[in-house]
């Protein structure tokens, strides 16, 4: 977790934040999001994405053109993750808000996933879209990283930020 706050302009509405992470993300490869709504803002989640030791994106089977990647069901995915391939995933996940929030203590399964997949919004609704930056908002970057290791049953293994952060915001983009 880190603040990606002095590194995306937070002018105008939230619409417009929205849609300069948009533009930062179709411009890495990132063709699908999914919004949340949380408390003073919105939250956008990239889809799970397969990624190299050294943060990069793996150009091949990097979605869902694997046997594994890409919004699932919990079912679909946990099944295609014991028949599928070892590998590393990440998700990433922007929190646009002016609310005090504790995600350190949280590490999502693939539960989390399949109900991120089940529950997201692919537009931000326009009541959010409309509404103007409230007034000591920040944007948080939430990087979840899984190991998919078929030796253990094709079990994820959640382990937030198992790479320094700044590789994984320099991935997007956002270098430090």
């Amino acid at each position: 977790m880190d603040s990606l706050t002095g590194r995306v302009s937070l002018k105008g509405r939230l619409g417009d934040v929205a849609q300069r992470l948009r533009s930062k993300l179709d411009g890495k490869g990132y063709d699908k999001v999914l919004y949340f709504g949380v408390e003073g803002g919105f939250a956008m989640a990239t889809e799970l994405e397969r990624f190299a030791a050294d943060g990069s994106p793996v150009a091949e089977k990097r979605f869902s053109t694997g046997k594994i990647g890409g919004w699932l069901g919990a079912f679909d995915y946990f099944k295609r993750l014991v028949w599928g391939e070892d590998g590393r995933f990440r998700v990433f996940v922007f929190v646009v808000t002016n609310r005090a929030f504790t995600p350190a203590s949280y590490a999502a399964t693939e539960t989390d996933l399949g109900r991120w997949r089940s529950t997201g919004s692919l537009i931000l609704p326009p009541r959010v879209s409309t509404t103007p930056v409230p007034s000591g908002t920040t944007v948080t970057l939430l990087v979840y990283e899984f190991q998919a290791d078929k030796g253990r049953e094709g079990r994820l293994v959640a382990e937030n930020e198992r790479l320094p952060f700044a590789i994984h915001a320099k991935s997007l983009g956002f270098a430090s």
